[in-house]
């Protein structure tokens, strides 16, 4: 029987990334699509890449190294002289493919006949700054409107080799930006044949030594390329808008530059806590001590106590913030308790401590950097806890990141969670959340596939055991979801979860 010959390579380029290479070379041998060609660039690095990867990895892969280095062009350049497969797939030496990666690439490369390029949807992860967020890819239609490169790295992309020559390969003399200039070519050789994968299926980290993070250059280079673009026939269109595409580029890498200043200086953002405590007044005195010991403690603290509580003891205790107290019937709907607790708050930020749960030493800081991670507004922020310290990521898509909540039991605690104050109130009435339910009816409605939220990629509380909702009662909180006018955005996920309560699974 004549072997089946491999379809894609991946094309690895590094530079002085020891250890993330051997991350990035894992994620290949870990992918579904087995035995794929692994070809390894070194652009001349100094920190012993070279011999990590060797004795790590030996003749799995074909590693090829620069005496000199030749930028990230070059080095591509060098390893697609290499490639002997239809298919050629990049991975930065920072970045990280899923395991589905390669197989969900050729499943769309092949969909559509003559596709010349496949990509896909990211996770951002800002690895100083302990946080990520989903990311989309624009689609291919905003190339050919607004001369927009679709990916944000070459590491979303699986292109069909022959292209990339017939193009020239990539462009050695410039320094950032060869992924745009690629992409602009393969569209002026082949209109319209690129495949958008709405799923992320790479891990795009951003670090200090990130090429893109040069921002004075890279706007240098923008400029440069809008040039070369906008005098081609095919962009021939664009001639007259170079000022409106510039701008708006111009804007988000002066916007880059000011995040990553953001993420290595920490926000000083003034923030509420509100304190679901229960009768056990030593719990809320350990959570308010918690909520004391954050390098820039909360502005004020609202603590939502059954009628009855005795805190005069700890009211009388020299508190760095503010500290309200309201109380309630002990069986007082959730919902309305936070209702009326947000109402006594005045800081932009909300955070909050169900009952026995403290913050973790970093849990402020940790959701002011997520909410600085990005230009547009997040739904919210969370992050794990000292048990599960790692949460599941939510995806973009509204009801995708539902369906994750719901099944992945994340955040699981509005103790994770951090809330803009304008958006609770936009979002209104919570009352009739089931018991242990009240994050899943905050985050379901917060969620509206726009405003990504933000995982925090470490723990932000320690949490008590409770009461778990059921599937029953997730079930039950999406069915009442929506409205007459907009509908049930997420009543196909309530049945799902009924019907694997058929099947004799009875955890959300």
């Amino acid at each position: 029987m004549q072997k089946k010959k491999e379809r894609v390579t991946a094309l690895i380029r590094t530079f002085n990334r020891k250890d993330r290479t051997l991350r990035a070379i894992s994620s290949v041998l870990e992918q579904t699509v087995k035995n794929i060609p692994i070809i390894v660039v070194d652009d001349a690095s100094t920190d012993g890449t070279a011999e990590a990867v060797q004795a790590e990895f030996g003749n799995r892969i074909r590693f090829v190294r620069h005496d000199t280095n030749k930028g990230p062009g070059g080095a591509a350049n060098t390893g697609l002289a290499l490639v002997e497969t239809e298919f050629t797939a990049f991975l930065d030496s920072d970045d990280i493919w899923h395991p589905t990666f390669v197989e969900e690439m050729l499943a769309a490369a092949n969909r559509e006949p003559g596709t010349t390029m496949a990509y896909c949807d990211v996770r951002r992860v800002y690895e100083d700054a302990f946080v990520d967020r989903s990311s989309r890819s624009a689609a291919p239609e905003s190339i050919a409107e607004y001369l927009a490169a679709p990916v944000a790295s070459m590491s979303v992309v699986l292109v069909r080799t022959r292209s990339v020559r017939s193009v020239g390969g990539f462009d050695n003399d410039i320094k950032i930006g060869e992924d745009f200039d690629l992409c602009m070519r393969l569209w002026i050789h082949a209109p319209h044949s690129f495949a958008h994968v709405r799923r992320e299926l790479v891990t795009y980290n951003i670090s200090n030594d990130n090429i893109s993070n040069r921002h004075d250059e890279t706007l240098r280079y923008l400029h440069l390329l809008v040039d070369r673009f906008t005098a081609h026939p095919v962009f021939a269109h664009l001639a007259d808008r170079k000022a409106a595409i510039i701008m708006p580029r111009a804007l988000r890498i002066a916007g880059r530059k000011q995040i990553s200043q953001w993420l290595r200086n920490v926000p000083n953002r003034s923030v509420s806590l509100i304190l679901f405590g229960g009768p056990d007044t030593e719990q809320i005195a350990a959570a308010l001590a918690s909520a004391a010991a954050q390098r820039l403690p909360p502005t004020e603290v609202v603590i939502a106590v059954p009628s009855g509580t005795h805190l005069d003891q700890l009211q009388a205790e020299d508190w760095p913030f503010q500290m309200r107290t309201m109380e309630h019937d002990a069986d007082a709907d959730p919902g309305a308790v936070l209702h009326n607790a947000l109402a006594a708050c005045t800081r932009s930020l909300i955070v909050f401590l169900e009952p026995g749960d403290r913050f973790s030493e970093t849990a402020l800081d940790d959701h002011r950097r997520a909410f600085s991670s990005t230009l547009s507004k997040p739904c919210f922020s969370f992050g794990g806890t000292e048990e599960a310290p790692f949460p599941s990521p939510l995806s973009l898509d509204a009801k995708g990141a539902v369906k994750d909540a719901v099944l992945n039991g994340t955040p699981g605690s509005l103790s994770t969670m951090a809330v803009e104050r304008a958006r609770l109130l936009e979002i209104g009435d919570l009352r009739g959340a089931p018991p242990g339910g009240l994050w899943l009816s905050l985050a379901y409605r917060l969620m509206d596939g726009i405003h990504p939220p933000i995982r925090i990629r470490r723990a932000v509380a320690e949490t008590s055991a409770r009461q778990r909702m059921t599937a029953e009662d997730a079930a039950a909180i999406l069915e009442n979801a929506g409205d007459a006018e907009t509908g049930n955005l997420f009543a196909g996920i309530a049945d799902e979860l009924l019907d694997s309560l058929d099947c004799g699974d009875d955890t959300p």
